[in-house]
């Protein structure tokens, strides 16, 4: 396209449509890697704690547990069973968040590819 076709091509309902939704999707992702990276932080935690209690004896309990804003006085089996619950649970939420993040990535590609074929160098979809 020439300069002035660029200038020519008008922005419908649809299109304006189209880029609101570009940028809902990308301000979505932009929650969604500060939320993956702050479970991955705490799925670290969790992995670092449980390689910390295998290497802990029985006999060095009682093991303090947080559930919620309480710590309560477990076995170290009991605190083992937690922990791994906690890391699975921590491990399905990040598998979910990637597949939200994958979905979203792909939407934000679909909507580029066509904003770009229409607008062209005209519009700049790159944040």
């Amino acid at each position: 396209m020439s300069m002035q076709m660029e200038a020519e091509v008008e922005v419908n309902r649809e299109d304006q449509g189209n880029i609101n939704a570009f940028s809902k999707v990308h301000a979505r992702i932009d929650v969604l890697d500060a939320q993956y990276e702050a479970k991955k932080k705490e799925l670290d935690y969790l992995e670092d704690l449980a390689q910390e209690w295998e290497l802990a004896d029985e006999d060095d309990g009682p093991f303090k547990y947080r559930i919620g804003d309480t710590f309560v006085d477990l076995t170290l089996e009991e605190s083992q069973e937690r922990l791994a619950a906690a890391t699975a649970a921590v491990q399905k939420e990040l598998q979910a968040m990637k597949a939200q993040m994958d979905e979203a990535h792909a939407e934000v590609a679909r909507l580029k590819k066509i904003l770009y074929g229409k607008f062209g160098k005209s519009i700049n979809l790159e944040m």
